[in-house]
C-alpha cells in the first residue's frame, strides 16, 4: 500500500515508516497538517496515519479537511492513552481506525490488515457501481452501451444494443419535479436482456 505517516515527532515517522517499508509498502512522512494536506490532494494514499497532536495542530481539524476533501480516504489515528475518548469522536468524524501509542508490529500490522480488506470492499462497491444497470440508473446511457458491447465482444456473442435502442426505452413517471426519470437500476435490467440479440451470452446475469 501507498501510506502516508503524519506526526511531529521525528522518532515516531522514522519507526513506522521503516516497520511499514519492512512489510513491502511505499510510505511518505510529513511533520504537520500543511503538509499532510497537500500530499493527500497530490497523491492518492491507500492509508494516512494521522496524530492527534501535531504541536499546536488539531488533528481532528486537519481529518476533517482530509475528509472533506476525499471522503473515501482511510485515515487511522495515532493517540496517546489520555486521548482515547477523542480517538473515539474522530471514529465519528470520519476515521477509519485509531492506534494507541506506543504500538507494537503486531498492533500496526492489524491495521494493514483491516485497512486492506476495506480498501477491497471499497473497490467491490466501485466495481458494482459501474455495472450497466447502475451506469444507466445515473443517467449514463453511453458509458452503458459500451460496457455491454464490450461484453458481448469479450465473449464472442452477438449482440444489437445500440445507445438510439436503449434510449428509446423511455422514462418512468414520478413524482419528481420533471414528472419523469430514468428507468430504476432494478428495471432497466429486465430491459437491456431484452435487447440482446441472443439470450446466452454466456455471462452472469448481474453484470446486467
Amino acid at each position: 500500500m501507498d501510506i502516508l505517516i503524519v506526526d511531529d515527532q521525528k522518532s515516531i515517522r522514522l519507526t513506522t515508516s521503516l516497520a511499514l517499508e519492512a512489510e513491502g509498502h511505499y510510505v511518505e512522512t510529513a511533520e504537520d497538517g500543511d503538509t499532510c494536506l497537500r500530499r493527500v490532494k497530490e497523491e492518492n494514499f491507500e492509508l494516512v496515519f494521522l496524530d492527534l497532536r501535531l504541536g499546536d495542530e488539531d488533528g481532528l481539524e486537519i481529518l476533517q479537511k482530509i475528509v472533506a476533501m476525499k471522503p473515501q480516504q482511510l485515515v487511522t489515528i495515532f493517540t496517546a492513552h489520555a486521548s482515547i475518548s477523542t480517538a473515539v469522536k474522530a471514529t465519528q468524524l470520519g476515521a477509519f481506525d485509531y492506534l494507541e501509542k506506543p504500538f507494537t508490529p503486531d498492533q500496526l500490522r492489524a491495521i494493514l490488515i483491516k485497512a486492506q480488506k476495506a480498501l477491497q470492499t471499497q473497490g467491490e462497491v466501485i466495481r458494482l457501481k459501474e455495472t450497466p444497470k447502475f451506469l444507466v440508473g445515473d443517467g449514463k446511457d453511453a458509458e452503458a452501451v459500451e460496457v455491454l458491447q464490450g461484453i458481448a465482444t469479450r465473449y464472442n456473442r452477438p449482440c444489437s444494443l445500440t445507445l438510439e435502442r436503449l434510449q428509446a426505452c423511455g422514462t418512468l413517471s414520478t413524482r419528481s419535479s420533471q414528472g419523469k426519470s430514468k428507468w430504476s437500476p432494478g428495471s432497466i435490467g429486465v430491459h437491456l436482456k431484452g435487447l440482446y440479440a441472443t439470450k446466452r451470452i454466456g455471462i452472469s446475469t448481474t453484470l446486467i
